[in-house]
């Protein structure tokens, strides 16, 4: 891929209360390079698909734009979105876009703009999720949800704080959460057409990564020239502290906390068992 210099695109996004001017730098290239969207709930390995898009399809993943905060947009209103999107379209960015949102966010200017988009939803099962989420909540020094230590407590907790920016609906708790998430992107996102969504199951991308390379390679319209080079599974990935996280210990589930994820996450289960992809 032939990237350019890498451009300041200027644009205004209209908020609830102004119109704020801001600026993204990104890279442009002149091949044809489809846009992509990487989404899926926090702790779900976005990193890893995201250097996996830079290493071997020759995508950005560093800066990525992320559709968070830091754009000021009201992501409740369609209008907001489609001054960013508008500016952005014509162009072959190869920056990856990130985000955490509910579909909800994104069904009416997708569906304008699929034709530049595609949309890689990376799903991840509940217990690695809500473990590695525990982990990151206790070690944030803003309020981003609950600092719950007692994992019991945790998995039951009503969702509160920052997090609750990326939810469209309401979530009983962390765990259905996780299943409000999954199950508005497999139910929305094949709406959005033939050839503009596709769900990439963390382990298959884990554990056959090379089949599972190819595969979004198909689905972007990109040749794999080589074969797949694995990236740092944790480069680039986002920390909640300056210190280092401690190893995955702790996080210890009883007999009747299992039953409880179970029964919450048993229908999103089933609608990941019918993915054709």
């Amino acid at each position: 891929m032939q990237l350019g210099s890498s451009p300041t695109i200027p644009f205004s996004i209209r908020t609830m209360t102004a119109t704020l001017s801001l600026q993204i730098k990104c890279d442009v290239t002149a091949e044809y390079r489809p846009k992509v969207l990487v989404v899926r709930h926090e702790r779900s390995g976005t990193h890893f698909v995201m250097n996996s898009l830079a290493l071997n399809l020759d995508y950005v993943s560093s800066p990525w734009i992320n559709l968070d905060l830091e754009l000021g947009i009201n992501y409740h209103s369609s209008v907001a979105f489609e001054s960013l999107v508008n500016r952005l379209s014509g162009k072959w960015i190869a920056n990856l876009l990130k985000s955490h949102h509910e579909f909800g966010f994104y069904a009416d200017w997708l569906s304008k703009f699929r034709n530049e988009f595609k949309v890689i939803y990376m799903v991840r099962d509940a217990l690695p999720v809500l473990r590695s989420y525990h982990r990151f909540l206790q070690k944030t020094d803003w309020f981003e949800g609950p600092k719950i230590p007692d994992p019991s407590e945790f998995i039951r907790a009503t969702p509160v704080g920052a997090m609750t920016r990326f939810q469209y609906q309401h979530a009983e708790s962390i765990t259905h959460r996780w299943c409000n998430h999954v199950q508005s992107w497999i139910q929305g996102g094949p709406k959005l057409g033939d050839g503009t969504f596709l769900p990439v199951y963390y382990d298959d991308l884990n554990e056959d990564f090379e089949k599972t390379m190819q595969k979004i390679a198909n689905f972007l319209g990109l040749p794999m020239s080589r074969k797949p080079v694995r990236p740092d599974r944790n480069d680039k990935v986002v920390h909640p502290s300056p210190e280092p996280l401690e190893p995955m210990e702790g996080f210890t589930l009883t007999a009747s906390d299992l039953v409880f994820v179970e029964n919450a996450t048993g229908s999103t289960y089933e609608m990941i068992s019918r993915l054709n992809y």
